[in-house]
């Protein structure tokens, strides 16, 4: 008995896939567009700072996972496929991980009266998942070897 492969369910998989991916990332530009006069009175007119660094990298993963996540889904390459994009992605998705697990500890030391120890705790439960795609990452590179 052979298994027959359902094409026109792929298609729309895929097809959705596509769709989401789109309506994030406009979404995400829209969002950027309404608050681009706040983010500079609020952010970028009190000078440079950790909390201002630490946005931009959260910025800047955040446009090189999209723009990553669509070349990818519009090319439809999955795990088995060894491109650097593959790799980047998987890096930039743990940077991104790493930053929200800072922004989070840093938002937990803030609220918990200056408490450093339970802001540890949430800094290396989050890492965890930073840690998850780097492993990941390696994983995906050792298979195509």
């Amino acid at each position: 008995m052979s298994a027959s492969i359902d094409v026109a369910g792929i298609l729309r998989i895929v097809f959705s896939d596509n769709c989401f991916l789109v309506a994030a990332i406009a979404c995400y530009a829209f969002d950027r567009c309404i608050r681009a006069g706040r983010e500079i009175d609020l952010i970028w007119s009190r000078g440079y700072s950790l909390v201002s660094a630490l946005y931009v990298l959260l910025e800047v993963s955040t446009v090189l996972s999209l723009g990553l996540l669509g070349a990818q889904n519009l090319l439809n390459l999955g795990c088995k496929v060894a491109l650097p994009e593959n790799i980047a992605l998987q890096a930039i998705t743990a940077s991104y991980d790493g930053v929200t697990a800072v922004i989070a500890a840093l938002r937990v030391y803030a609220i918990n009266d200056r408490d450093w120890q339970l802001s540890a705790v949430v800094l290396l439960l989050l890492l965890l998942r930073s840690a998850f795609d780097l492993a990941s990452a390696h994983q995906c590179d050792q298979s195509s070897d």
